[in-house]
């Protein structure tokens, strides 16, 4: 073995350790400065995470090359009203320039930010960056702790579904997408009578690009929508960047991201494991998994919806398509029709 392998293997380990040192609660503010200007991305994505690191670290990671980095310091609960209106004028300025005027995703996020001072909350939500009542932003978005030692493909950080806390928002707007169809027409029941082929495959491959970014690989995407489905696409994550697991087994599960044919609607579940009739219930898509998925989707003005209501069982309009007692709401806006 040459002096070349042995200084690259020694500089793995050190990068490791440093990653750890990211990762823990138990590392100062001071050592999460010096993480926070590390060469190796893993390390500053860690630190943009951890919920120790402090503002004056925070505003220089908003700064950072890497989307990665960028986004979890933009999420973290500690991030400075400075370094909201800086990367707020940023964008304006670059949209501008441009001639990008719905180029609003950054200033969406900043908007819902709870650091962010409420002059420029209310500038932003008068510019109309946020959607309003159809917002996909929760504001536990901002308070999750993230840090913390993980090994790979443990357990720990899988929470169940969602607590049945604001559903009547969701059945609101699920309902009011819900268009009935016609036996013999695509319309209303695949997609809806204003769909926009060319928008929503624009809203896809972003969809793709950004998901790739947030996971740290190439993702594939393709071209929509799915025939006889109100989907328009699905875009498959590999099991060794998740870290959703089998409970049965412990291994690492991959994951589907699904963007609907209707209302900019997405959604995110394991792959099954073997015949459906055996894989018993689907287990949960892990807390860091589903943050992922969820602060991409908020950013491009998508809806993300929870589990729990897409497992509800669909009463609309449009049963006489459906097996008896066996259409959900994931059936109706993501599945095959």
């Amino acid at each position: 073995m040459g002096s070349q392998d042995l200084r690259s293997a020694a500089e793995r380990t050190l990068g490791l350790r440093r990653v750890n040192e990211a990762r823990s609660t138990d590392t100062t503010e001071q050592r999460l400065r010096e993480l926070a200007a590390d060469p190796l991305r893993p390390v500053r994505v860690w630190t943009a995470r951890n919920p120790r690191t402090p503002p004056d670290a925070l505003a220089e990671l908003m700064q950072d090359a890497d989307y990665g980095v960028r986004s979890a310091a933009l999420y973290h609960p500690r991030t400075p009203a400075a370094a909201l209106a800086l990367l707020a004028r940023q964008e304006a300025e670059e949209a501008e320039a441009a001639r990008l005027p719905n180029a609003t995703a950054k200033r969406h996020v900043v908007a819902h930010h709870p650091n962010t001072p409420p002059q420029l909350r209310d500038e932003l939500m008068a510019s109309d960056v946020c959607p309003g009542p159809l917002c996909g932003i929760a504001a536990e978005s901002f308070s999750r702790p993230t840090g913390g030692p993980h090994s790979m493909g443990d357990v720990t950080g899988v929470v169940p579904d969602p607590p049945v806390t604001g559903e009547e928002h969701w059945w609101r707007v699920l309902r009011a997408l819900d268009e009935p169809g016609v036996m013999g027409s695509a319309v209303g029941l695949e997609f809806p009578s204003d769909f926009d082929r060319a928008t929503t495959q624009t809203r896809f491959n972003q969809l793709v690009g950004r998901l790739s970014e947030a996971f740290g690989c190439p993702l594939p995407g393709g071209q929509g929508p799915q025939q006889d489905a109100a989907h328009f696409g699905v875009i498959r994550i590999p099991a060794d960047v998740t870290r959703t697991v089998d409970h049965r087994s412990g291994a690492r599960l991959p994951l589907a991201v699904i963007l609907s044919n209707f209302g900019a609607l997405t959604t995110c579940l394991p792959y099954r494991i073997g015949p459906a009739r055996d894989a018993g219930r689907t287990p949960p898509v892990h807390q860091e998994d589903r943050r992922h998925v969820e602060q991409v989707s908020a950013e491009l003005q998508l809806r993300f919806v929870p589990e729990h209501i897409l497992g509800s069982p669909y009463e609309g309009p449009n049963q006489w398509v459906a097996a008896p007692n066996e259409a959900t709401w994931f059936w109706r806006f993501f599945g095959y029709l």
